[in-house]
């Protein structure tokens, strides 16, 4: 997760696209933008599933390419090597359904779409796109007038503006300047009313609901849902919050699609797809961080709420928020505030505490206890990604993170231990170490994208 140091930092862009919003609109939820998160193989947003789980599953040969120790050759970066860098990248990249792009925003105010393959921007082909974006342009969209910190989604949308229906990439990222931005591929705004204004700074990166609405935290007033074509929804009053929504799966109509997340007033919420509030629960501290949700073996009911708060208490909660557990592990003290949003995987949660990464158990019974500690170069703010092979369980886990020593870090874990396989140094030839608040994202062909504080993108295959 992102802290909000920047919420007055950044430079002053122009603001595009923003005399659409009409409160007058009535919501609709015809044509909703939809994720390919149940593909388990996509990685279209924060977290990579609608769940926060942070966990991907590859195919063999991929996964074997990531899980390899044999070097890892120099990253791509954008911009190139010798250009000049953009605004610090705090916000976490995002991968579309075709695995052809990447979107990433900025903290100068611009969303970037990048082609996966080479970390060239995107070109608007000029016989499909209109008016003033006809000149082949690049995939860049000054959107806010204060820093982007916010993550996007990359879901898709039947689109017919042509009377032709094709499936593009519907991307939403919220603003500095309190706005969420919905976006074509070909970097119009998208159709009906967006972008859609709410109240103040979003560090919070959104969900989709499973009726398409879009859902974020704002630093203001608190959780907000917009309906697909960017009417209001609601706007309900929870407090400030930078805490990323996870959607939770039930049988229960009315509980099928409830959002949990938590706020800087020490709580943890639980908000109906409507945007009723069902219940909330108290734990020690602020909730930087994004609630994972745990669903049954058949991927249809949510069994418990994980939230890991800012002084490292992690819970576990039930769908009505009664504590299952309080995960009292012997971890060293922690020191820094926790910011990185955990991960789940097979019964293990993988979460960053300073300047290590912890397995923790997460079994009901028996579990809680630390499996192992990895300790790296820098403090742990980016949230680590899990990698597993497709149709082999005994394959281990492969999870890959970023710490401020500027390295990105390849662990595999042994179960009671871990091994380092590789690590990455994210930066420039020869530059000092920076910050990586960027959480990594991985694409189905193995290849790994994050951003960094030196005003580069970077992606290592």
């Amino acid at each position: 997760m992102k802290m909000r140091t920047l919420f007055l930092a950044g430079t002053i862009a122009l603001v595009a696209g923003c005399s659409g919003s009409d409160d007058d609109v009535r919501c609709s939820l015809r044509n909703p933008a939809t994720l390919n998160a149940d593909d388990p193989g996509q990685w279209p947003k924060f977290r990579r599933d609608a769940q926060n789980t942070g966990t991907i599953v590859l195919a063999a040969a991929a996964y074997d390419s990531l899980a390899s120790s044999d070097p890892k050759p120099a990253p791509l970066t954008f911009p190139a090597a010798g250009d000049e860098p953009k605004g610090p990248f705090v916000a976490s990249p995002v991968i579309n359904a075709t695995q052809t792009r990447t979107y990433i925003a900025s903290s100068d105010g611009v969303l970037y779409g990048l082609e996966l393959d080479s970390l060239e921007r995107v070109s608007v082909d000029p016989q499909e796109t209109p008016g003033d974006l006809a000149d082949n342009v690049p995939f860049q969209i000054v959107a806010s007038p204060l820093p982007m910190v916010s993550s996007p989604i990359a879901a898709t949308r039947d689109h017919d503006r042509d009377q032709t229906t094709a499936v593009t990439d519907a991307v939403f990222v919220g603003g500095g300047d309190g706005i969420v931005y919905g976006v074509q591929e070909d970097a119009l705004p998208q159709s009906q009313v967006w972008p859609r204004p709410l109240d103040t700074f979003i560090v919070a990166s959104a969900t989709l609901g499973i009726d398409g609405t879009v859902y974020t935290n704002t630093l203001g007033s608190g959780f907000a849902g917009i309906c697909p074509n960017g009417a209001p929804r609601f706007l309900l009053a929870t407090g400030a919050s930078e805490s990323s929504p996870a959607v939770g799966r039930d049988a229960d109509e009315e509980l099928d699609g409830t959002l949990y997340f938590g706020s800087d007033d020490r709580r943890v919420h639980a908000v109906s797809r409507d945007g009723n509030r069902l219940w909330t629960a108290v734990v020690s501290a602020p909730v930087l961080t994004a609630p994972v949700v745990d669903l049954d073996d058949s991927g249809t009911a949510t069994t418990g709420i994980y939230v890991l708060d800012a002084a490292g208490a992690l819970v576990k909660l039930d769908r009505f928020g009664t504590r299952l557990r309080e995960f009292d592990f012997d971890a060293p003290e922690v020191t820094d505030v926790v910011v990185s949003s955990p991960a789940l995987a097979r019964d293990r949660i993988y979460a960053a505490f300073d300047d290590r990464l912890v397995a923790i158990a997460a079994e009901e019974d028996g579990g809680g206890e630390v499996l192992w500690e990895l300790p790296a170069g820098g403090r742990i703010q980016s949230s680590p990604a899990v990698a597993l092979r497709s149709g082999d369980d005994s394959a281990p886990a492969v999870i890959v993170f970023a710490a401020d020593d500027g390295n990105l870090y390849f662990v595999r874990d042994d179960g009671a231990s871990a091994t380092v396989l590789n690590t990455v140094a994210v930066r420039e030839e020869n530059a000092a170490a920076t910050s990586l608040r960027s959480s990594p994202a991985i694409a189905a062909d193995g290849t790994v994208v994050i951003g960094s504080e030196d005003g580069r993108v970077y992606a290592v295959r």
